[in-house]
């Protein structure tokens, strides 16, 4: 697998995702899959100039309001996938919905590349459950929503750490009582997962 944890796609910060895309031959291509709609394209094209930057070019890939029946088979013909942040719970329904979840699997089985920022990197966990963990996003859970995430690996993943007080402790006290690994990047940090190598950058904290 070849997969890439960040909080943010920082501007002026390439060194993560230029280590991650070191073995993609040539101009790449790659699919943009939003949270949620974004009809401005506001947050895609910061995005896609980012990764035009790195020689890969970016598709706008949306599975909420302007989905259309060919985009699963866009997101198939990418060498690169990137799962955008955003709210995780209503990202991680619209994949369901959209029957996307078993392409993401099949795409990071085959060892192709998939981003993973924010709630996207969440998502490829084996649940998001840890957002509880999150001031901001712990009461997005509905009742009886299926929170498995697409288990690509078998920690957690707990983006943007260090925003609020007391980050440290909570996800201390989730380590102890879930017995699983919690991974924790703040926003300008990220982690290379290729095969059985890892490659950490920035501040990079493990419970």
């Amino acid at each position: 697998m070849r997969l890439l944890l960040m909080s943010q796609t920082a501007a002026g910060r390439t060194e993560i995702e230029r280590a991650f895309l070191s073995d993609l031959s040539g101009r790449g291509r790659m699919a943009y899959l939003p949270s949620k709609s974004d009809p401005s394209r506001k947050y895609f094209k910061h995005v896609a100039e980012h990764f035009l930057a790195l020689s890969v070019e970016a598709e706008y890939c949306d599975l909420d309001q302007e989905f259309q029946a060919d985009v699963l088979g866009r997101i198939s013909d990418c060498e690169v996938i990137y799962l955008s942040g955003g709210l995780t719970p209503y990202f991680l329904r619209q994949l369901r919905a959209r029957g996307a979840m078993p392409l993401l699997a099949r795409h990071a089985t085959e060892g192709k590349h998939l981003i993973g920022v924010s709630a996207g990197g969440i998502i490829m966990s084996p649940s998001i459950d840890i957002i509880r963990m999150d001031p901001e996003e712990r009461g997005a859970i509905s009742v009886g929503q299926d929170t498995s995430g697409l288990g690509l690996f078998d920690f957690e993943f707990f983006p943007h750490f260090g925003r609020h007080a007391g980050d440290d402790l909570r996800l201390r006290e989730r380590s102890r009582e879930t017995g699983r690994a919690i991974l924790a990047c703040d926003d300008a940090s990220g982690v290379v997962l290729r095969g059985g190598e890892r490659i950490e950058f920035g501040r990079v904290c493990w419970f």
